[in-house]
């Protein structure tokens, strides 16, 4: 009663010491509690965040769910007030970096949001769809986008990729999308990092890295449950786009490109997938043509004549598709089409050179 006075006058530094003498008081656990949601409630209003987040994270909760008859009504209402007030804080700090951009309070809403789910969202299972699973579906899109504002993008992605995995009719298709973003900008910034001597020695160049599988089986499992937004589809383009770095994994690049074109011709992102698909193949000719010439021989030849069958058969495929030859004249000004031209051409005189190589004057024409 004495601190509530000391409240009510505006004196919180008085109020705060009775509470502390209430704890050392060493009275029932209830009191105890009661007496930590005060000094907690007493040091966000007066700014002190890292010092509520400490006492926050010392303080053995009682729930109300839990043996609720044993715990008074006093108790049951400082509990929620508890929550209530983590919560409001949190959602104050973000507001205030959303209109001023302010990085402390971006800082503080994560440790705010973060406190917030292992105090008082994760102690207890939680069955799907109950209200305490969406409010920690809610509070967890808050932190990701704070993780992801903070350039924390790997701890952002995780939290999306939760969120999506609860199929949460609320959340699950942005969530899905959000956390191939967040691993895209993952990627992206792994590619600015400069590599230590160890790691350029390492690196195999034949398969992608662990960051770059993660993004293409993200967007694998996304694809299955998100409509066809330009989002999903350039994140399709850029799986098949990683997949087509490496040598290992080039068919499945193809393959990616293909679906792509078959489902979503009249996108310039089918444009794009088309101009990959025929670049593979060029580049895939071009060791091969490599490898005829330098070694001779019937299978190099072979194996050069195999892949230049592919070649032709993706370019005559391409433009027979007439909705994708369509946006490409409209949105990439015929680029994709001058491209299969001018690789048609550099084809054929490959071909006369292995033909005349190997002294086959007839099939050289």
């Amino acid at each position: 009663k004495l601190g509530k006075q000391y409240e009510r006058n505006i004196l919180p530094e008085k109020a705060a010491q009775v509470y502390e003498a209430v704890l050392e008081i060493g009275l029932d656990s209830e009191a105890a509690f009661r007496a930590r949601v005060k000094l907690v409630d007493l040091e966000l209003r007066q700014k002190k965040f890292a010092r509520a987040l400490e006492r926050l994270g010392a303080v053995t909760l009682p729930s109300p769910d839990s043996d609720g008859e044993k715990l008074s009504p006093e108790t049951r209402s400082a509990w929620l007030n508890l929550k209530a007030m983590i919560r409001r804080a949190a959602t104050e700090n973000h507001e205030i970096y959303r209109r001023s951009k302010e990085r402390q309070a971006l800082v503080l809403a994560e440790h705010l949001y973060q406190a917030y789910l292992v105090r008082f969202l994760s102690e207890k299972k939680m069955p799907e769809g109950s209200s305490e699973q969406k409010e920690k579906n809610e509070v967890r899109m808050y932190l990701a986008d704070v993780k992801a504002e903070l350039g924390k993008t790997l701890e952002s992605a995780e939290l999306y990729r939760e969120i999506f995995r609860s199929e949460d009719e609320r959340y699950a298709s942005e969530a899905g999308v959000l956390w191939v973003v967040a691993l895209g900008e993952s990627l992206r910034q792994a590619a600015i990092q400069p590599q230590t001597q160890t790691q350029t020695q390492t690196q195999n160049k034949k398969t992608p890295s662990e960051l770059e599988v993660q993004y293409v089986a993200a967007v694998e499992e996304i694809e299955k449950r998100v409509k066809g937004s330009a989002q999903l589809r350039e994140a399709l383009l850029k799986s098949a786009q990683i997949l087509a770095g490496y040598s290992d994994s080039q068919e499945r690049a193809i393959e990616k490109a293909r679906a792509l074109l078959g489902k979503w011709p009249k996108t310039y992102q089918a444009v794009l997938a088309g101009r990959l698909w025929v670049q593979i193949l060029a580049d895939q000719l071009a060791f091969a043509k490599e490898a005829a010439v330098k070694e001779g021989g019937n299978e190099p030849r072979a194996s050069f004549l195999k892949l230049s069958d592919r070649l032709a058969e993706a370019i005559i495929d391409l433009k027979k598709n007439s909705d994708l030859i369509s946006v490409d004249a409209i949105q990439g000004e015929k680029r994709l089409v001058r491209f299969m031209d001018e690789t048609l051409g550099r084809l054929r005189a490959q071909i006369i050179e292995i033909h005349e190589g190997a002294g086959d004057f007839v099939a050289a024409g």
